[in-house]
């Protein structure tokens, strides 16, 4: 429709709205929305079986992750680790901690808890990855007392 004609029939508004409907708006993209995951994945240039690689890539996503919530003062309830197959299948594990955590070490031991019990002799994989989920601040974590230091 015409400029003209559209702000006869809607106003002011009618050429912006002309244009929002072209796709034109000048407007700064502001995105509000609050983060719920932090995560990383890799595929791999070969498929691996479960062993040390394995293993290794799992513990290197996990020390990426830690380091991401660290930055964001954040810390995660769950773990949540992800495999494709080498047929392309994917499969999603999760766990939930009763304590959030941004510690690679407990975001590592998780991700390897849940890896042994989904892997099965022969298995190998395409892709790996690790998740942390159920974010909070940091601060909202910390370890209240019953009493108060004397």
């Amino acid at each position: 429709a015409d400029a003209g004609q559209l702000e006869r029939m809607l106003g002011s508004r009618g050429p912006i709205l002309r244009d929002m409907a072209r796709g034109i708006d000048e407007r700064a993209v502001e995105p509000v929305r609050e983060r719920k995951s932090i995560g990383a994945e890799t595929t791999f240039a070969h498929d691996l079986p479960d062993g040390p690689e394995l293993r290794r890539e799992l513990a290197q996503l996990a020390e990426e992750v830690g380091r991401r919530l660290r930055e964001k003062d954040a810390r995660a309830r769950t773990i949540v680790l992800k495999l494709r197959y080498s047929n392309f299948r994917t499969v999603t594990r999760r766990t939930t901690r009763s304590n959030a955590t941004d510690d690679t070490t407990a975001i590592t031991a998780d991700a390897l808890r849940l890896l042994g019990g989904i892997v099965e002799p022969g298995d190998r994989f395409r892709l790996v990855g690790v998740t942390c989920g159920q974010l909070m601040a940091a601060e909202d974590t910390a370890q209240l007392t019953l009493w108060p230091a004397e």
